[in-house]
């Protein structure tokens, strides 16, 4: 082929194949540019229904006119003779992005969060202006991602997925049909790469709309901050058992990657489309906001809490449980913690008496269970959500709380974040009951025990302590005892600390 002119395009190198057949540079001899010629399969070439459909896809498709999507620039039938036989070849004309792929920046190692959030907001305008003209990307991946030295994004493809494909329901998950352009042009390569990021509904062959490249956001956006593929497996039957079965797990992000993008992953890989983060504009907005830096956050953080500070005290009911057992409980865990891990430690300096107070919460509910961050920065409670109580997440001076446990409609309590303050242990009575483990931004649910209350976590964070009983401490039962436990956070193996009756807590 190269060397070769096929109209008035003259093919200098080989750029690669893949599910929508070879790829070629070439010279535009008449308008004095370098293109990028995609020859179509003979499949769909041969197939007049195919080809018609996938005209009409070409014309929608040029319309799109945005910085960070590559666009088309012609549909061309050449006649052309190879062995001595004539044979018409369509290409597709499309715009020459320079540069490497996001899938060959990856290979070199995770992205840094900022270099990672600029792509990502890139790539979510791109998507935002196709979804607003209706199209849909379907096969949105890092291979499909291309970045020139000038830090530029060009999204390729786009929409190539549903013109390739073949009528019928199962079309939505024939990923052999695949436009993704492969380097190394193996078509094992091509299909693994597109199912590891099929979300739920094209795997299971359903309809997909602009929700699906959602999914897709999300899972590019995670492997360009951890190196990782979310979802992997040795054959396509593999991956997309993953993409159906696999749990979620944000555990392998970087340590400093911001509270706001984390939950935003969280929503973008919902398998159930209609709690999926609905709109990808919403997802750029986050992302513009978490790029703005915190200055500007922390204006209007402080501006909120400023105003909020002058608004009359509100009246509040009476907690749930007595503010003296709340306290004793802290106090308690505290004592056994210090025991257990440095048995003969000297006892903390007492703090100062002197100290000024701030108001962080203004609901009028009920807001119970306040534990602070290590870092100082942020703080959860427990507050009344309808006819349950849930676990909120707050920045220490703002007033947007996160609820991070609304998913469940049983009661979350009695909170206690791990020392790194990537990890919330909790009570719970989803289940059946006992006490779980979370992410910081409420991910990755799991349950740690099937009993327990009030945990305390170790100063190592392996470890929880925890009362057996419920116990409040009023008059009523002030006779009652609760012994203690500690259980392995990772084996779930439990012991008893404490025997109820020897020094039992109350």
């Amino acid at each position: 082929m190269i060397g070769r002119t096929l109209a008035h395009y003259k093919v200098t190198a080989r750029l690669g194949a893949g599910g929508m057949g070879e790829v070629w540079r070439a010279d535009d001899t008449r308008l004095g540019r370098e293109v990028a010629l995609k020859l179509l399969p003979a499949e769909v070439a041969a197939d007049p229904d195919r080809l018609a459909r996938f005209r009409r896809e070409a014309q929608v498709l040029a319309a799109l006119d945005h910085p960070n999507i590559a666009g088309i620039h012609a549909l061309e039938s050449v006649e052309t003779e190879e062995d001595g036989a004539q044979r018409t070849v369509h290409l597709l004309v499309m715009q020459l992005a320079e540069g490497e792929t996001l899938e060959e920046r990856i290979a070199r190692g995770p992205l840094p969060l900022d270099e990672a959030l600029a792509v990502a907001r890139s790539i979510a305008r791109a998507l935002e202006a196709a979804h607003a003209q209706g199209i849909v990307h379907r096969d949105l991946k890092p291979a499909n991602v291309k970045i020139d030295p000038a830090g530029n994004i060009k999204l390729l493809d786009f929409g190539l997925a549903k013109a390739l494909e073949p009528a019928g329901p199962a079309s939505h998950s024939d990923t052999a049909l695949s436009p993704t352009l492969t380097s190394a042009g193996t078509r094992a390569g091509m299909i693994l790469g597109t199912a590891a990021y099929m979300s739920p509904e094209q795997a299971r062959a359903r309809e997909a709309d602009a929700r699906a490249d959602v999914w897709a956001f999300g899972c590019v956006l995670y492997e360009m901050l951890t190196q990782e593929r979310l979802f992997d497996g040795e054959t396509v039957s593999d991956i997309l058992a993953a993409v159906l079965r696999k749990e979620i797990r944000l555990d392998a992000l970087p340590v400093a990657t911001p509270r706001a993008i984390r939950r935003l992953l969280r929503r973008c890989l919902q398998r159930d489309v209609t709690k999926r983060l609905q709109s990808i504009g919403d997802a750029r907005v986050e992302i513009e906001e978490t790029l703005a830096g915190d200055s500007a956050l922390e204006d209007d953080l402080a501006a909120e809490a400023a105003a909020g500070a002058q608004a009359a005290p509100r009246p509040r009911r009476p907690a749930i449980l007595p503010l003296a057992a709340v306290a004793f409980a802290a106090a308690a865990a505290t004592f056994v913690l210090t025991r257990l891990v440095a048995p003969g430690a000297a006892p903390a300096a007492p703090a100062s008496e002197a100290g000024t107070f701030q108001q962080l919460t203004w609901s009028a509910g009920q807001e119970i269970y306040p534990r602070l961050s290590p870092d100082g920065n942020t703080f959860v409670f427990v507050a009344q959500n309808g006819d349950q109580l849930d676990i909120h997440r707050q920045r220490v001076g703002g007033q947007k709380p996160d609820n991070l446990t609304e998913d469940s409609p049983d009661d979350d309590t009695q909170p206690a974040i791990s020392p790194d303050g990537e990890r919330i242990a909790f009570r719970s009575d989803r289940s059946g009951g006992g006490l779980f483990v979370m992410g910081a931004t409420g991910e990755s649910v799991r349950r740690v025990t099937e009993f327990g209350y009030n945990p305390a976590w170790s100063p190592d964070g392996k470890q929880l302590v925890f009362a057996t009983e419920s116990v409040e401490l009023s008059p009523a039962t002030r006779g009652a005892g609760s012994a203690l436990g500690v259980v392995d956070v990772t084996s779930g193996e439990t012991r008893r600390l404490m025997a109820d009756g020897e020094d039992a807590v109350q």
